[in-house]
């Protein structure tokens, strides 16, 4: 009962990040690709992910007991904390060039 519960979250979680997602089809391009919207989402599933990385690192004794499939879990924390620090640069830069008074308020404080 325990390992069937622990299945559970990793496919929950798989099924929340794909939620809504199409595939653009042979030759062609999303025009959603690396909007807002979409690295957001992607930041939120990869924080998510990082969460299940320690919760599967705490249940499994860091990976000295075997608890099923969401094991993987144990190794994929460096991937998912890599995805969430690209995307949220990604956004920084991406609006550093897209608004030209980014910048203009950084040195006040209120």
């Amino acid at each position: 009962m325990n390992n069937t519960l622990l299945t559970i979250y990793p496919l929950l979680w798989f099924l929340l990040v794909f939620f809504k997602a199409s595939l653009a089809g042979r030759g062609g391009r999303n025009s959603a690709f690396l909007r807002p919207e979409q690295t957001g989402m992607i930041r939120a599933a990869a924080c998510i992910g990082v969460i299940l990385h320690h919760v599967t690192q705490q249940i499994s004794s860091y990976g000295s007991r075997d608890f099923g499939p969401i094991g993987i879990f144990n190794y994929l924390g460096i991937l998912f904390t890599a995805l969430f620090f690209f995307f949220s640069g990604f956004g920084l830069i991406a609006s550093l060039y897209s608004r030209p008074d980014y910048l203009r308020n950084c040195h006040e404080i209120s």
